[in-house]
């Protein structure tokens, strides 16, 4: 039976929090809505799932009667959670940290000073959303090093696969 991968951890994102700390999510809010928002977030914050190998959640406060989440790229491992009305994203956060099995592997990105006490108390880590911004960076710095990488090395090979059709035969 094949093995889960193992992922790094787990990064909850506080996720009005972050939109309402960062100035250009902000502008998106402003000028398109929350769900554009909300979409923009999780743009950015992917490449921490991707190049990182964490698992990632988006939290955000209540819309409905229960709670639900969605995947929008159908992975288990990167999934935007909506509380039930009535219970914030903070009191979400707070007992995915209480009740994890290993609060170490669990980072927390909020600003909220509650909640990061709260997640410190219990265990988990928390990023700023000032830290958050440069793990991102740094991902994207490292993603465009493999594919600049990968790009010269397919191109090498191309170059070799085209010299070696040019190269003369001998008519047999």
């Amino acid at each position: 039976m094949a093995r889960a991968p193992r992922y790094a951890g787990h990064l909850l994102v506080d996720g009005y929090n972050i939109i309402h700390q960062w100035p250009f999510l902000r502008t998106v809010l402003e000028d398109y809505g929350i769900a554009a928002a909300r979409a923009q977030l999780g743009e950015w914050v992917r490449i921490i799932h991707d190049m990182d190998n964490y698992r990632v959640t988006l939290v955000f406060d209540g819309r409905g009667p229960k709670p639900e989440i969605e995947r929008p790229e159908r992975e288990l491992t990167y999934s935007f959670l909506f509380t039930p009305s009535g219970v914030t994203a903070d009191e979400i956060i707070e007992q995915l940290v209480c009740t994890a099995k290993n609060p170490l592997d669990i980072v927390v990105a909020t600003r909220d000073n509650l909640l990061t006490e709260t997640v410190g108390a219990n265990g988990g880590r928390t990023v700023g959303p000032d830290a958050l911004l440069e793990w991102i960076q740094g991902c994207r710095i490292r993603a465009a090093r493999m594919i600049g990488e990968h790009n010269r090395q397919t191109q090498g090979r191309w170059r070799n696969a085209r010299n070696a059709d040019m190269t003369p035969r001998p008519r047999g």
